[in-house]
């Protein structure tokens, strides 16, 4: 029995069938069709559609070889992929979520008549929406809650904005997948809309706090014509899996695996400063820090609705896990696979090698393509891979506030030839065996960094050697200065050249057995070698 690709694009009024032509529709619905039998298919190849966490985005190429196309606009209109196989005579497909063309362009060619559509997402609409003002929500509303305003548009700063449905719940467990986190945390003032943020940012950064993820549904629009999106709590763990990729199963061309630390690797969630009632916890990747100990950075989030320690800690697992999510993991490029989706839970088993057997991990990136090429060969593929959960505003928003951060304008000016710069932290407390970060930056190519003076102690005064600060090199893996003194000057005390496009950070750590409040500070200088 022969299988061949099959796809169908939903534009505006038309339906087009790869292989066949074209015709008319409403709302994703063909009623009788009657196809455009051509010896031309109007399809000629999608270059890209990808599906990301926090992006959706496609380019379609048609043919126009009569010209009927030539004044239709389709810009605006809504545009549904469906992905399939033709199995003898039959066409089975897997629906994807709804996009808006947001630029056509027609071309005349070597006697060739085209269109190009290139499309958005709803992820990508959210992004373009932006806060008319600040906003902040009730202290007694829960994370759900909030979600429910800033996507219903009842929150005043995305009043003008298009109104979305929520589908609460993960697709695999009927009336479940939420997690305990989503409706029982309340955030109180610790959250607030800022003036023109995104609508995706300020959602992403809600999801953050819990395990839940967004991805757009492909659920037709309800009776009054709004799309819907669907949050859930995905399955990150256990021997049930959405695919499962294998040489003697569905089969894959390639396959890539990278590995990186964590970073942040230990997260804390306490209530602020002025709290009445003061709740603390933390959560800390153990990979990370049992063979990189000196790559410590603590990110904290202060919340203010929260009620006790074990909230807390929960809160901090969930952080910490969508920051473990979000690193680059194993890739894969294969025959089109019609039902994979972002944040699938899936394994993959590449038996040319042994030890890369049973990879296993959530979805982050989808991307498919289809083409042909002069002679009639299709390829129909798929790529994606592992990672990418955490929306790149929010998880640079995270690393701009780890414990020590120095902002941008803080850091080292490694572009002048010589400049001497202090950086220092005054009576900070730091827990045993973690690090308060003063400033990291990336030293160039042809530059240097020296060690003019440097001095760590207790808020007394009070010297220990186990309380050191610290100039480190976290490409090269080593320490390039420290000391336990309170102050030591020189000119200079060290330097370091030839590095070249390295990781340089300076930190003070404890290891002296218990919680310090201390001081420090380092004088550098970086310059041209």
């Amino acid at each position: 029995m022969s299988v061949m690709p099959a796809v169908r694009v939903y534009v505006g009024n038309y339906a087009f069938e790869s292989g066949i032509g074209y015709t008319t529709c409403h709302n994703t619905r063909v009623e009788n069709p009657q196809w455009d039998f051509s010896n031309e298919s109007r399809l000629l190849g999608i270059p890209y559609h990808n599906l990301e966490p926090y992006t959706n985005k496609a380019e379609l190429r048609f043919s126009n070889y009569d010209g009927l196309f030539s004044r239709v606009d389709f810009t605006g209109e809504r545009c549904v992929i469906l992905w399939g196989l033709e199995i003898g005579h039959e066409r089975y497909y897997g629906k994807t979520p709804p996009m808006s063309v947001w630029a056509q362009e027609d071309t005349s060619s070597e006697g060739q008549l085209e269109f190009l559509l290139t499309t958005f997402g709803i992820p990508d609409a959210l992004n373009k929406d932006k806060a008319d003002g600040e906003w902040s929500p009730e202290d007694d509303d829960t994370i759900k809650d909030i979600l429910e305003k800033i996507l219903g548009c009842t929150a005043d700063c995305y009043a003008d904005c298009v109104v979305y449905n929520i589908e609460w719940g993960n697709p695999d467990l009927p009336n479940s997948g939420l997690d305990m986190l989503i409706d029982t945390i309340y955030l109180g003032s610790s959250f607030k809309v800022k003036d023109k943020e995104t609508r995706l940012s300020a959602i992403s950064r809600l999801l953050g706090y819990t395990y839940c993820v967004m991805l757009p549904s492909t659920a037709d629009p309800d009776v009054n014509g709004l799309d819907s999106v669907h949050i859930f709590n995905p399955v990150i763990s256990g021997s049930t899996y959405h695919a499962q990729i294998a040489l003697d199963g569905h089969q894959f061309y390639t396959r890539s695996r990278a590995l990186s630390i964590t970073r942040p690797n230990w997260i804390v969630v306490k209530t602020p400063d002025n709290a009445d009632e003061s709740y603390s916890g933390y959560a800390k990747d153990g990979a990370t820090l049992s063979k990189s100990p000196q790559n410590k950075e603590v990110y904290t989030e202060k919340i203010a609705g929260v009620t006790s320690d074990e909230q807390c800690a929960d809160i901090a697992a969930a952080i910490l896990t969508k920051i473990q999510k979000s690193k680059k993991g194993t890739g894969f490029y294969m025959p089109m696979h019609c039902g994979l989706e972002p944040y699938d839970y899936i394994r993959l088993d590449d038996m040319r090698d042994p030890n890369m057997t049973g990879l296993i991990g959530n979805v982050g990136v989808v991307r498919r393509k289809l083409s042909y090429d002069k002679r009639d060969n299709i390829e129909y593929t798929l790529s994606g891979g592992f990672g990418g959960w955490q929306h790149p505003t929010s998880l640079q928003d995270i690393l701009s506030r780890l414990s020590g951060y120095v902002e941008p304008d803080g850091e080292p000016d490694v572009s002048v030839a010589a400049n001497i710069q202090d950086f220092s932290a005054q009576a900070v407390n730091i827990g045993d065996g973690l690090s308060h970060q003063l400033c990291r930056f990336t030293l160039g190519t042809k530059r240097k960094v020296r060690v003019y003076k440097a001095g760590v102690c207790d808020v007394d005064g009070a010297e220990d050697e186990d309380l050191k600060v610290v100039l480190y090199d976290y490409t090269a893996s080593e320490s390039l200065y420290s000391t336990s003194s309170s102050r030591v000057a020189g000119s200079p005390l060290v330097s370091a050249t030839g590095l070249g496009e390295h990781d340089i950070g300076i930190y003070i750590n404890n290891g002296t057995g218990s919680a310090v409040n201390c001081q420090g500070f380092m004088s550098i200088e970086v310059a041209n070698e």
